[in-house]
């Protein structure tokens, strides 16, 4: 089976942490977003991929390379000018086969796509949407559902005042090709916005398929944060890399962490360097080749790669980009800390 993932956005929302990355390689549990996508469909039975590239798409591709590395086929489309959601897939539709899966490059979930798959067929649905309930549902395609999971409304990112239902749109997609007659060639063109609401006013067959399954949409650095402190609590289920040196601490090849003190759930990469007298809270991520002094403290916060942290230090709730330097008795509380490249500062 094949998938799109959309990966082509400038991921502004999560900035300063996308000027560093883009959006797909900002990690999750140390581990790049868009991996952990790839992980799920490979799971699922989707060894087909196909990526769309905008902002910093050459990381995107030196990272991933034709993707046997993880066990799939992995086809870019790079795109000059962005398109949009539908307008990015139009651009590949002779690659693509009659039915496909459609995902968004930034969401956390362990959803069961074989049984969304399964689901669609059953309806002989033309799109089925994944769908969840949220708390705020301003900030997504909202949708209303008959009792066979027929889309009867959809309305993207409405007013409060607008609001018809707790149901959004999840990013997922399983899509019959001849849908695509709609989307205009080489032109900005959007699932949410113009494509799903032009079909149910056709009266198409567009079902919604309602997951419990894990779902969180990283759309800010906050939101990026509740993922994490829900991997550690164990509310989100994704493969975890390196092995346990207590039942709760998961560590990486080449780590000396033996002088360190550990409370709750703590991750830590490859090559981590812990001094005498640490202590780290969790849930709490540390990525890899990080060197971390004598006597700091870390409290429910995430460590991408190639972190220094001074002796003395104290990190609370906070996210540390890549190759970033704490300098000693600094105390970062509920921040974001990032060491910008150059074309980021002059912007």
């Amino acid at each position: 089976m094949k998938a799109f993932i959309m990966a082509a956005g400038e991921g502004t929302r999560l900035r300063p942490l996308t000027y560093i990355r883009p959006k797909p390689l900002v990690p999750i549990a140390n581990k790049p977003i868009i991996l952990r996508i790839i992980s799920l469909l490979k799971a699922n039975g989707f060894t087909e991929i196909i990526i769309n590239l905008h902002y910093q798409g050459e990381k995107i591709k030196e990272t991933l390379g034709d993707g046997r590395e993880y066990g799939v086929d992995i086809v870019y489309s790079e795109e000059k000018i962005l398109l949009g959601t539908a307008g990015g897939v139009k651009r590949m539709e002779e690659s693509l086969p009659d039915t496909f899966l459609v995902i968004s490059g930034d969401i956390a979930t362990d959803i069961n796509l074989r049984e969304m798959w399964a689901f669609h067929k059953r309806r002989s649905a033309l799109v089925t949407l994944a769908a969840t309930i949220v708390d705020d549902p301003t900030k997504y395609g909202v949708i209303s559902l008959n009792s066979d999971g027929k889309i009867q409304n959809f309305l993207e990112k409405p007013p409060r005042d607008k609001v018809f239902s707790p149901i959004v749109n999840a990013g997922i997609y399983i899509v019959e090709k001849e849908v695509l007659r709609d989307v205009p060639p080489d032109k900005f063109y959007d699932f949410g916005k113009q494509l799903f609401p032009l079909l149910i006013e056709k009266g198409a067959p567009i079902f919604g398929y309602l997951s419990s399954a894990y779902w969180k949409d990283i759309g800010n650095v906050w939101d990026y944060k509740k993922v994490h402190n829900d991997i550690g609590d164990g509310k989100l289920q994704i493969p975890l890399y390196g092995e346990l040196f207590t039942d709760n601490v998961r560590v990486g090849i080449g780590a000396d962490i033996d002088k360190a003190n550990f409370f709750g759930n703590v991750f830590i990469g490859n090559n981590v360097e812990l001094a005498e007298g640490v202590t780290i809270v969790g849930p709490t991520f540390i990525g890899d080749h990080t060197r971390i002094g004598e006597n700091v403290r870390i409290e429910e916060s995430v460590i991408w790669d190639n972190v220094h942290i001074e002796e003395d230090a104290t990190i609370i709730r906070s996210v540390i980009g890549d190759n970033t330097k704490i300098l000693k008795e600094s105390y970062v509380m509920e921040g974001i800390l990032c060491n910008l490249p150059r074309e980021a500062i002059n912007r």
